[in-house]
């Protein structure tokens, strides 16, 4: 499973995801001490094999792209809650 731990790497996903017809995503959150969750980890898959996760802590991160494709209205998200 890819690991993305950087925007430059979260950018080229992104182009590989925005096509698809759907994507699978799971994220875990730091709830413990905080008034606020903290997203910690997001898990990603789509057809064709294509499955990463995304490490939203890591040192200059910007989850803008992600963000992005996840308000495109073309894909269908299936959340695991």
């Amino acid at each position: 499973m890819r690991i993305v731990d950087s925007t430059k790497a979260l950018k080229a996903l992104i182009a590989e995801l925005q096509d698809a017809p759907y994507l699978a995503l799971d994220t875990e959150f730091l709830r413990d001490q905080t008034f606020w969750p903290k997203l910690c980890l997001v898990q990603v898959a789509a057809p064709g094999g294509i499955a990463a996760i995304i490490d939203p802590l890591a040192a200059n991160m910007d989850l803008a792209p992600f963000y992005k494709l996840m308000a495109s209205e073309k894909i269908v998200k299936v959340l695991h809650a």
